[in-house]
């Protein structure tokens, strides 16, 4: 068996490996008996918190390098410390504390995909950090954030 039983109080939205811990992200508050706030991780026998989690739903998460990046319908994280951020719908949780990617990001990140050194985002972004990006968006370590192209309308 795997330790502890993992009962997330609402949906799982989202899973990712990060050394030996999963990684849960969703709309849920709990996992077990832990508070979460939307994300945590698991080591196979105990659940925790990611600081204090988001305030709203998770719905992406990728790995960039040894940093997480947690997408979705939020606007801050919250510090171990019990300090908010403002993130928007991207944050990137370091390992011990969460910080913005650039800037604030407006909107909801429902994707995420990572390379060597650029992170994609996409979902319901209109503009990042000034940005104009239609949706589609992309961060460059050296270039900051830029549009994917005309990006994609609708809705």
């Amino acid at each position: 068996t795997m330790g502890v039983e993992l009962l997330a109080s609402k949906a799982v939205a989202c899973m990712l490996t990060m050394g030996d811990a999963l990684l849960l992200g969703g709309n849920f508050l709990t996992v077990g008996d832990t508070r979460v706030n939307y994300v945590a991780a698991w080591d196979g026998n105990a659940v925790r918190a990611l600081g204090h989690g988001v305030d709203g739903h998770v719905l992406a998460m990728a790995r960039f390098g040894e940093r997480v990046l947690v997408g979705g319908s939020f606007t801050r994280a919250t510090q171990p410390s019990g300090a908010a951020v403002a993130t928007g719908g991207l944050a990137v949780w370091d390992g011990s504390a969460w910080d913005q990617l650039g800037c604030s990001v407006a909107g909801t990140v429902s994707v995420l995909a990572v390379d060597e050194n650029r992170i994609y985002a996409a979902g319901v972004i209109p503009h990042v950090c000034g940005v104009r990006c239609g949706n589609v968006a992309m961060w460059d370590a050296q270039l900051g954030w830029r549009a994917v192209g005309e990006g994609v309308a609708g809705g």
